[in-house]
């Protein structure tokens, strides 16, 4: 996979990620997206 493409991969998965948060605010999905991070 080219570094091109996979940036593109990465970034539809945080786009999707942010969309998911925004359309479903919710404390547990918060807290389990937080924990994933740190």
């Amino acid at each position: 996979m080219s570094a091109e493409k996979k940036q593109i991969v990465i970034l539809a998965g945080i786009h999707y990620l942010y969309v998911k948060i925004i359309n479903n605010k919710k404390g547990p999905l918060k807290k389990g997206l937080s924990n994933l991070i740190s």
